[in-house]
């Protein structure tokens, strides 16, 4: 979890450990870079804030999509723009959620991150990317290119469910 707020750190740490999920939290971006960079423990996903003093959450999330590209970071953020939302999911982002958290849809992002990380057989997750989002209603617009197909969805993150798939 990197926020500069202790507050949401402990907040969310909270509401993680009571699902039973082990958190690591880092003060700001340079110490959440530290963290990832020395894989032990091996970090799984992190939420970061993108307003932070010092480096920014954007950037944060370039350094770790650097350290490991499969890394799914979630973005959190109060002051959270389209622009903002799709300049994340560009440089890798897993998902970008507003503040107030949605508590459900967050333990939901996270929940299909570590489905994700699992992978499926077949699938080459380096060649997967979120490439455009909707923030009003939760909806990611995704591209996945597997060999010489490309598929293209939209997955509504409330519920988990894939709306439409084109292939």
């Amino acid at each position: 979890i990197v926020d500069d707020d202790k507050s949401i750190r402990d907040t969310l740490a909270m509401v993680l450990r009571y699902e039973n999920y082990r958190t690591i939290e880092a003060a700001n971006a340079r110490e959440a870079i530290e963290k990832v960079s020395k894989r032990d423990p091996a970090i799984d996903v992190v939420i970061c804030d993108v307003k932070m003093q010092g480096m920014d959450g954007i950037e944060c999330l370039g350094e770790l999509k650097k350290l490991d590209h499969n890394l799914p970071v979630i973005m959190i953020s109060g002051h959270g723009t389209y622009e903002t939302a799709v300049q994340a999911t560009k440089l890798g982002a897993y998902s970008f959620i507003e503040k107030p958290l949605d508590q459900n849809r967050l333990l939901l992002d996270i929940r299909n991150a570590m489905t994700w990380l699992q992978g499926e057989p077949g699938v080459d997750r380096a060649r997967i990317g979120v490439w455009g989002t909707d923030l009003s209603g939760g909806h990611v617009i995704t591209l996945a290119a597997n060999d010489e197909r490309v598929k293209a969805g939209v997955f509504d993150f409330r519920f988990g469910i894939t709306l439409c798939r084109f292939t």
